[in-house]
């Protein structure tokens, strides 16, 4: 029997529950509740990140360059849930792929240039950052709005080429199983090989490569700020501490955000890798098929977790919510209160 269809790369592919060993009332419940959770996700994620786009760009507030990655961002994940997630969540409740050649080919297209351009945008923030506070007089002329949007520009082209191996060889296969035929939207390499090394590839350009930048930038930034920054209270401290604290408490804020990322990301690269490289690899484990489960949640879960990390360490972008959606004026304290400096700030030095 082929592979059944899953996630190319980064994603892996989804063992069908009918090839585990799990019997017909656990995968009756299996094929409804995993395609409810991320039809949950789905929903918190695509309103959180919606939110966010609204109160940076549509509040006037898409000043900064850091403003400029974070709406970037939150597009990749509201891209990545929609054209993502629903397809996903069908995977696991039904057999069958029902959505034809053209949509096999685009969804899982999309899938690998979303995941590309969320490492790549989370990669330019750290270098963005890493720069804004070792060189701040460099910065000034380098860390401009147009920069950032041609940073941002280039890595949705750079994911989008880098993506079209993906659109070429996932194709429908049919296959039969148990006496009954299904449609797979299934990868199709040439050579097996082909197939190990765009799955390692992808590991290295996808994972290991931008961690490692962001773990060297944050390595120098916050060796940087702790030395800098006195605990002096904000409030009696001079104007160019008070500008440190404000950077500190972004850095601390992407950094919360790249941590969610490498957390919520190592599973499918690892269960890629173990699928790809170990030809004994266990299709018909139920244990297996938890693991890459869990590891799915958790993919899509990093997509709805960022506007979260920005309300509960983002003390502006909690003012400027409040100011957006009126209705929210009876939680006025809860969402005004506390540090600002942290997102959105409208009418301060570009930090």
């Amino acid at each position: 029997m082929s592979t059944p269809a899953g996630l190319l790369n980064v994603t892996t592919a989804i063992p069908n529950v009918t090839e585990a060993s799990m019997d017909d009332g656990g995968a009756s419940v299996y094929t409804k509740l995993v395609p409810a959770l991320i039809g949950i996700i789905t929903l918190v994620g695509l309103v959180g990140n919606s939110i966010v786009v609204y109160v940076i760009v549509c509040q006037g507030h898409l000043k900064t360059v850091t403003n400029y990655y974070i709406v970037n961002l939150a597009i990749t994940d509201i891209f990545f849930l929609v054209f993502c997630a629903p397809f996903t969540a069908s995977i696991y409740a039904t057999p069958s792929w029902l959505f034809g050649r053209f949509m096999c080919k685009f969804v899982f297209y999309m899938m690998q240039a979303t995941a590309q351009a969320t490492c790549a945008t989370l990669t330019a923030m750290s270098i963005d950052r890493y720069y804004a506070i070792t060189d701040p007089l460099k910065a000034l002329k380098t860390r401009t709005p147009r920069v950032a949007i041609v940073v941002s520009v280039g890595i949705w082209t750079f994911s989008a080429v880098l993506a079209i191996p993906v659109a070429v060889f996932f194709d429908i296969d049919v296959v039969q199983f148990q006496n009954q035929t299904y449609d797979i939207c299934d990868e199709m390499w040439p050579l097996k090989i082909v197939n190990q090394g765009y799955g390692v590839y992808c590991f290295v350009m996808l994972y290991l490569i931008p961690l490692t930048i962001i773990v060297v930038c944050y390595s120098i930034v916050l060796n940087r700020l702790w030395k800098a920054v006195s605990p002096t209270e904000e409030t009696h401290a001079p104007v160019h501490l008070r500008m440190l604290i404000q950077k500190r408490r972004i850095t601390r804020m992407i950094l919360a955000v790249i941590v969610a990322f490498a957390a919520c990301w190592i599973g499918t690269h690892i269960m890629s890798l173990w699928r790809r490289l170990d030809v004994n690899f266990p299709r018909t484990s139920t244990s297996a098929l938890v693991f890459q489960t869990i590891a799915h949640l958790l993919m899509y879960f990093n997509s709805c977790v960022n506007p979260f990390v920005y309300a509960f360490m983002g003390g502006n972008f909690r003012k400027q919510m409040a100011r957006a959606f009126p209705f929210l004026a009876g939680k006025k304290s809860a969402m005004t209160e506390g540090p600002t400096g942290s997102l959105i700030k409208s009418k301060s030095t570009q930090v």
